[in-house]
């Protein structure tokens, strides 16, 4: 199993027809207060699966952490791969919607994205402090 494709992005979705759209990809957050608040954010993930990986469960596990180690969320889910024929390569797209999310200070997070307890991708953003009426320049 592969991770062709993991993103934070404001908005995604699928169509009826499997087509995936992400719009607003995004690596940084900018606050002009801590904790930095996103009240919206879509988290993509796009699987690519061997025929042998198909019609069995999996587990995910998700975990958002700052660059001390801290973590900032984490969520664990399981999904069910569909069947497949010998040879063909399945693919998956996934969509999180992630609300609310408050970040306790700035700086460097990431987030790691662990299929059957293996780490299959890390995504990294920055959440930075601008000025603003909250935060005057010094």
């Amino acid at each position: 199993m592969e991770i062709a494709l993991a993103a934070l992005a404001d908005y995604a979705s699928i169509s009826r027809e499997g087509k995936l759209s992400v719009m607003g990809i995004f690596n940084s957050v900018a606050t002009n207060r801590l904790p930095a608040r996103v009240s919206s954010a879509h988290l993509v993930v796009s699987l690519e699966l061997g025929a042998a990986e198909g019609e069995r469960e999996h587990s995910v596990e998700i975990k958002c952490m700052d660059a001390d180690g801290a973590t900032a969320f984490t969520i664990d889910g399981e999904f069910r791969a569909p069947p497949s024929r010998p040879g063909e390569i399945l693919k998956m797209d996934q969509i999180l919607r992630l609300e609310n999310l408050s970040f306790d200070k700035q700086g460097d997070y990431s987030i790691s994205i662990f299929v059957n307890n293996d780490l299959k991708k890390t995504l990294r953003f920055r959440v930075t402090l601008i000025e603003g009426p909250d935060n005057p320049p010094s």
